[in-house]
């Protein structure tokens, strides 16, 4: 159960009520959990850091453990892999993102990388609130 984890933030829409919460990694990602979803992107800071992302690239395996790559972000500067802070199966990958990677830039906060169905709760206590 998820409310062991972290407290939610409840927004009402219409009569539904939605749950999330975000939550951050120490390198720079983000990861915001919907219903034991995990939409993972990268920070503003992170964006900033790596300067005008011109490529994205998505690896084929659905099935992964904390720590696997989930994506390469090329940039001007670098290229950068991306981790992943949970151990899930990866149930979507953000196409708009793959063919404007430019969004990453601008608008981090809003362009997710991919969903990550969790399998292990307990791993969302590794990653900070702030």
């Amino acid at each position: 159960m998820l409310s062991r984890v972290f407290q939610p933030i409840g927004r009402e829409m219409g009569r539904r009520q939605f749950y999330s919460t975000i939550k951050y990694t120490d390198t720079g990602e983000w990861l915001e959990i919907k219903s034991g979803v995990g939409f993972l992107g990268i920070t503003n800071k992170s964006q900033e850091e790596m300067g005008e992302i011109v490529y994205l690239d998505f690896p084929n395996e659905k099935q992964i453990v904390k720590g696997d790559i989930v994506a390469n972000i090329e940039s001007v500067k670098s290229v950068q892999e991306i981790k992943s802070p949970i151990s899930g199966t990866i149930t979507e990958q953000n196409s708009k993102v793959e063919e404007t990677p430019s969004l990453l830039n601008e608008r981090p906060m809003d362009s997710w990388l991919c969903k990550i169905q969790l399998s292990n709760e307990e791993e969302l206590l590794d990653l900070a609130d702030q």
